[in-house]
C-alpha cells in the first residue's frame, strides 16, 4: 500500500493510554535494532510518524517505558508488520501501522529508573532538560495518593570529590547562589537523591511518602570507563505502598 509504506519507511501511530481510564499518555516509544541491540530511533507517542527500517531483516522491538508505568516492549518485524500482530495487537487504520501500548501504573515492589533525569557534573543540580521527566514524577504522586516511594542515588565510581549542592533560593536547575563542598561518591548520591525529594516536596508532595537510599558506585550498570557509564548515574524510584 502506498499510504503504509513511503519510500523506505513505514507510517506508524503508537498509540500509548492508560489501562485505567484510556488516557492517552504523552511519551516515546524507542525502535531497538535486535540484531546489535542497539536504539535505532525514537518515535512520539499518540502522532503519526514515519518509521525508518532498522536492518534488513526488519526484526525490531519497540519499547515503551514512560516513569510511572510498567515498561511494555513489542517484538515486530518491520518488513511484514502484520506478522504474529496477534501478539502485538498491531493493525491498520487509516493508511498506517497502529500500535497499541496499554500501560499499567507501577505496582508496590517496582523499581522504575529515571532514564530521563539528568545531573551536572559533580552536582546535585538538575539539568533543564530533565523537566519534563520531573513532571512525570511529580504527576505519579498526584494521581496515585497512596504511593509511598524510596529514591535510590546512584553514581559512576566510587571516587570522592566535589559536590554543588542547591542553595537557599531552591532553584533545582540553576547554579544560581549553590553551595560547593566536598564527600565521597555516596554523599553525592544520597544529595541527588534529596533534591529529587525536595522538589517533590515543593510541588505539593507529602515529605512522609519519600524515602532515599544512597549507594553511590556500588551497584554500577556497567564498568565505569565502559562506554555506556553515564548510565550508572541514575535515580531510581522503588514503590514502597500502593
Amino acid at each position: 500500500d502506498k499510504n503504509l509504506d513511503e519510500g523506505m519507511g513505514k507510517r506508524f501511530l503508537f498509540k500509548v493510554f492508560s489501562n485505567v481510564k484510556g488516557d492517552t499518555i504523552h511519551g516515546n516509544v524507542d525502535m531497538i535494532n535486535v540484531e546489535n541491540n542497539r536504539k535505532a530511533g525514537t518515535y512520539r507517542a499518540n502522532e503519526s510518524v514515519m518509521v525508518k527500517p532498522a536492518n534488513k531483516s526488519g526484526n525490531v522491538l519497540f519499547t515503551c517505558d514512560i516513569l510511572g508505568y510498567r515498561g511494555i516492549k513489542k517484538n515486530v518485524n518491520f518488513n511484514d508488520p502484520l506478522a504474529n500482530n496477534e501478539l502485538s495487537q498491531l493493525t491498520i487504520e487509516s493508511d498506517q501501522y497502529v500500535l497499541p501500548f496499554e500501560l499499567v501504573r507501577l505496582k508496590k515492589g517496582d523499581v522504575a529508573v529515571m532514564y530521563d533525569l539528568y545531573f551536572y557534573k559533580d552536582a546535585a543540580i538538575i539539568r533543564a532538560e530533565s523537566r519534563s521527566e520531573m513532571g512525570l514524577l511529580v504527576d505519579m504522586m498526584k494521581e496515585n495518593p497512596k504511593y509511598k516511594i524510596k529514591l535510590h542515588g546512584h553514581t559512576n565510581g566510587g571516587a570522592a570529590g566535589k559536590i554543588i549542592s542547591v542553595g537557599p533560593s531552591k532553584n533545582f536547575f540553576s547554579f544560581t547562589d549553590s553551595k560547593e563542598g566536598f564527600g565521597s561518591a555516596k554523599k553525592l548520591a544520597d544529595a541527588r537523591a534529596q533534591v529529587i525529594k525536595e522538589y517533590l516536596v515543593a510541588q505539593g508532595i507529602d515529605e512522609a511518602r519519600m524515602d532515599t537510599k544512597a549507594w553511590g558506585g556500588k551497584k554500577p550498570l556497567y564498568h565505569k570507563e565502559h562506554a555506556l557509564a553515564q548510565s550508572n548515574v541514575r535515580v531510581e524510584v522503588e514503590i514502597l505502598e500502593d
